[in-house]
C-alpha cells in the first residue's frame, strides 16, 4: 500500500501539462462546433451503381436519396433545415423522423457558407436508461453488497480518468502507470466489494 501510494504522488500527471496536451489536440478545424438537431426526414440508401457511371469514374448519388432532413436545434443556425449525405450504414440505422443526431458545423471558407455534415446519433437517452435499467437490477439481485460494488466501480472509472489516461498522454511510462493504478483500483474494490475482513 506505502509502494502504491509513493508511485501514486511520483507518477501523478501535471495539470498543467494534460491542459496543454487537451489544447493541442483537434479532430476538427479551427472553430467547428457541433450542434444538435432533429431528423425530420431520412432518405433510403441509395443504390449501388457501377463507378464507371459517374463522373470521373466515381459513383454517382442521388439528390433524394442517402439523405437526412435534419433541423438544426442549437448555435448558430438554429431552426436551419439542411440536407445531409450519410453512409448507407446510416440510413438503415433505424432512424426516424423526431430522432436526435449530432452533427458537425465547419467554419465558412473566405467568401462562402459554412457547411454541415453529420457527425454522430444522438444516443445519450438511451445510455442513461441502460445505465439506469443496470443500477436498478444490481441492486435488487445483490442488494447492499451490489451498491457496494457499484460504488467500487466508480472509484475505478475515477483512478483510470483522472490519473490513468492523463498519466499515459502526458508521457509517463505505461507499465509502472498500469501497476500503480490497478493496484490503487484493487485495494478499494476488494473491500467494497467483499466486504472488510
Amino acid at each position: 500500500g506505502v509502494v502504491t501510494l509513493v508511485g501514486a504522488v511520483l507518477l501523478w500527471p501535471s495539470g498543467e501539462a494534460a491542459d496543454e496536451l487537451q489544447g493541442s489536440v483537434g479532430f476538427a478545424a479551427e472553430g467547428s462546433s457541433f450542434p444538435e438537431g432533429v431528423v425530420e426526414e431520412v432518405q433510403p440508401a441509395c443504390p449501388v451503381q457501377p463507378a464507371s457511371e459517374g463522373p470521373g469514374g466515381s459513383p454517382t448519388r442521388g439528390e433524394d436519396c442517402g439523405n437526412l432532413v435534419v433541423t438544426v436545434d442549437d448555435g448558430a443556425d438554429e431552426g436551419r433545415e439542411v440536407v445531409v449525405p450519410v453512409a448507407p450504414q446510416v440510413s438503415q440505422a433505424g432512424l426516424e423522423p423526431g430522432d436526435r443526431v449530432e452533427l458537425l458545423r465547419a467554419p465558412a471558407p473566405e467568401g462562402g457558407e459554412p457547411s454541415i455534415t453529420f457527425f454522430g446519433i444522438e444516443r445519450s437517452a438511451s445510455l442513461w436508461w441502460a445505465a439506469g435499467l443496470f443500477v436498478l437490477v444490481v441492486l435488487l439481485v445483490a442488494r447492499f453488497r451490489g451498491l457496494m460494488a457499484l460504488v467500487g466501480l466508480g472509484f475505478a472509472g475515477l483512478v483510470v480518468g483522472y490519473f490513468l489516461l492523463p498519466a499515459l498522454l502526458a508521457g509517463a511510462a505505461a507499465v509502472p502507470v498500469a501497476l500503480v493504478a490497478s493496484t490503487v483500483i484493487m485495494f478499494v474494490v476488494i473491500y467494497t466489494t467483499h466486504g472488510v475482513s
